[in-house]
């Protein structure tokens, strides 16, 4: 993270610090500014980012950034696939949890895959909490049931075809739900859809485009769903009040 004047000294690494031409990745991606202030353009708008400010992107979604300031350094990690935001581009904003994540990643400097791998897990669980989880999610323990929740929340696969592709079986996979979350599988991601789900209804995105994102044909079945985890009747989550997703229960 240098002065961004200094960029000629290394011409190959002079976009880190002048900006950088249109571009896409194949995984979801946060751009965050470390100190000073950029301007990122993705799905045809703008975004200003100023210091400890962030921006969430989907994949394939195309971006270009400039910086605006002397002295600016923008960090843009890649996150983990099952990291998606509900909408192309979301901005967070000034994050505490975000910003502490981003420092520490900087500070420890990883170098190797498997380094980078939990680099970016730790990352993409900050933005995940950044968004206000309602309803707690356990993550499990062993590998396979790992894999599987990191794929079950934008998958509409069955249990059955996600667990083969962790080489056990559904029956297995719904065992190791039950022991390490205390869930069942159907609850377990449920639950994870719901909490992608808030904070966009919050927003003011419509509520059938926000279904069809987390796996619901209908906007009924995601009032079902919403009014059976915070325990309330499905009509006062159906009326549109937002007073009842603001206040549902934290972990």
């Amino acid at each position: 993270m240098a002065h961004h004047s200094l960029a000629a000294v290394v011409q190959e690494n002079a976009e880190r610090f002048l900006g950088h031409a249109e571009h896409s990745h194949d995984v979801p991606h946060l751009i965050h500014v470390v100190s000073g202030a950029a301007v990122v353009t993705a799905a045809g708008r703008e975004f200003p980012l100023r210091e400890r400010e962030s921006l969430w992107l989907d994949l394939a979604v195309p971006h270009a950034m400039r910086v605006e300031e002397e002295g600016t350094a923008v960090f843009g990690p890649m996150l983990v696939p099952a990291c998606r935001p509900c909408t192309a581009v979301v901005p967070l904003g000034r994050r505490e949890t975000i910003t502490a994540v981003v420092n520490s990643v900087l500070v420890a400097g990883p170098r190797t895959e498997e380094q980078l791998a939990a680099c970016r897990l730790e990352l993409s669980r900050a933005v995940r909490r950044s968004q206000g989880v309602r309803f707690p999610v356990p993550v499990p323990t062993s590998p396979a049931a790992r894999g599987i929740a990191e794929a079950c929340v934008d998958s509409p696969l069955p249990l059955g075809a996600l667990a083969a592709g962790q080489y056990i079986s559904a029956r297995q996979a719904q065992r190791l739900f039950r022991e390490e979350t205390g869930l069942s599988f159907v609850s377990w991601r449920t639950r994870a859809r719901l909490n992608e789900a808030v904070p966009q209804l919050l927003a003011g995105v419509p509520a059938a485009q926000v279904a069809r994102q987390i796996g619901y044909t209908t906007t009924a079945g995601l009032w079902r769903a919403l009014a059976r985890e915070l325990g309330v009747p499905v009509e006062r989550v159906r009326s549109g009040s937002l007073d009842v997703l603001a206040t549902a229960p934290d972990p």
